[in-house]
């Protein structure tokens, strides 16, 4: 069995830098190394699952998180950080050798939750919505739910 929630773990500004680090920086230095070692078969991989195959997907991921067009500086970043987590799938989907079907569904799974991250990073820092919402889990975000 899992530890039991006992209250507030981490404040607002904590859960702010954790959502950033999450899908800025873990994810940068995830996709360094692994070009290092798997860049051929990445170089294949792009080929083979384009990143425009998936902009419907994202728009639509977008939508859903009400990341409209309208608020273009959530737009843009819900997109830039679904760039970041295609290369981060990319990368890990070349060093583990996957392959086929496992590479498109592990894409599309990590641009989920990279978007659902940063629409709760943007509405925390903005004050839409609170850690404890958060935690109660009436806002998932794909992380520790």
């Amino acid at each position: 069995m899992g530890k039991k929630y006992k209250g507030p773990i981490a404040t607002r500004e904590k859960a702010i830098e954790r959502f950033r680090k999450t899908t800025e920086d873990y994810a940068y230095n995830s996709i360094k190394r692994c070009s290092l070692s798997a860049q051929k078969q990445m170089d294949k991989m792009m080929v083979q699952f384009p990143y425009d195959e998936y902009t419907e997907y994202i728009n639509r991921i977008c939508n859903r998180y009400r990341a409209y067009r309208s608020n273009s500086y959530l737009w843009d970043e819900c997109h830039s950080c679904s760039y970041i987590a295609y290369w981060y799938s990319i990368g890990r989907c070349a060093v583990s050798g996957y392959e086929g079907d496992h590479v498109r569904f592990y894409i599309k799974k990590l641009i989920r939750i990279y978007i659902r991250c940063k629409v709760a990073q943007y509405n925390l820092e903005n004050g839409y919505v609170s850690w404890d919402e958060i935690v109660e889990k009436k806002y998932k975000t794909g992380f520790g739910d």
